[in-house]
């Protein structure tokens, strides 16, 4: 099969013969770059890109926001509380005009602790492949991106989740706040981001932390240079701080920025695990294109 991560920003398409994986492209083609013809072109371009792909007969796997109703085709959320397991039941199935098969995984929906609607794309199959991955039957997930998603999972169940705008809310006060102007590009502060965590860890509002950043600067209680790291540990204190204390949790994604979660949570005294994202996709990609179209092995 040609398995396709395929985000708003992000592309990556991977070739899975028998238990062989090839990369074939990781770039930032995301959906935002298309139009509603655009999408078979890309997969088209994929395979002229990829003259081996011809040789057999192969289906597309495809799951994230090419689901949405921005993408190519919009597949309804499954609603929450939801089995993993039953992702499959939900796919899209489609054939492109060549004939090749394919299906895109459904997104998830919920209405959260919070009493508020949330909803996930691509997360859920990376879900089911950490549940596959990890031997555990009640944990807790981050998901840490431009938004990142806080998911509750008990016995392959997704219980709860709620959506932080971190990423995204990281990126606009490094680049329009008044504190723009006081941050530079060295990041790796270790001792500005734990007390960013331990600040904003506390009770006090998120909006007053984020300030003291500017005041740390005005009373020189911290250096232009550690104002990002800082700012990272604020945000990803807070995210933490709406965690329930449940025995383990388990941060997935890219190790650059999974490192930052971990300590944080280290720092706080949660017991957590990095497993990567990619393999997480991978497994749970799998587990679903078994089911609806055969065994791969």
């Amino acid at each position: 099969m040609i398995a396709i991560d395929w985000g708003t920003t992000n592309f990556r398409a991977y070739h899975v013969n028998h238990n062989q994986v090839t990369l074939l492209e990781n770039s930032n083609c995301g959906i935002a770059s298309f139009d509603s013809s655009g999408f078979e072109k890309k997969v088209e371009q994929l395979f002229e890109s990829n003259r081996f792909l011809l040789q057999d007969k192969n289906f597309i796997a495809m799951s994230g926001m090419v689901g949405s109703n921005k993408g190519w085709h919009e597949v309804p959320y499954a609603e929450s509380p939801v089995f993993l397991d039953n992702l499959p039941n939900f796919i899209y199935k489609f054939s492109l005009f060549s004939g090749t098969p394919a299906f895109i995984v459904p997104g998830l929906s919920i209405t959260n602790k919070f009493s508020l609607y949330d909803v996930m794309r691509g997360e859920e199959t990376q879900l089911l492949g950490l549940c596959n991955l990890i031997n555990d039957d009640e944990f807790s997930v981050i998901l840490p991106g431009t938004h990142s998603k806080h998911v509750y999972i008990k016995d392959r169940k997704v219980i709860d989740f709620y959506t932080m705008m971190s990423g995204e809310l990281f990126s606009i006060l490094g680049e329009y706040s008044i504190l723009a102007k006081d941050i530079s590009n060295r990041i790796d502060c270790d001792d500005s981001f734990i007390k960013g965590v331990e600040i904003s860890f506390s009770s006090r509002p998120l909006s007053n932390c984020l300030f003291s950043a500017r005041t740390s600067v005005l009373n020189s209680s911290l250096k232009r240079e550690q104002i990002k790291s800082y700012l990272s540990g604020i945000i990803i204190g807070n995210e933490i701080r709406e965690m329930s204390r449940i025995k383990n949790i388990y941060v997935v994604g890219g190790e650059n920025i999974s490192k930052y979660y971990c300590k944080a949570l280290s720092h706080l005294g949660y017991k957590n695990y990095f497993i990567d994202g990619e393999a997480c996709f991978l497994n749970g990609i799998r587990f679903i294109s078994e089911r609806v179209m055969g065994d791969l092995s």
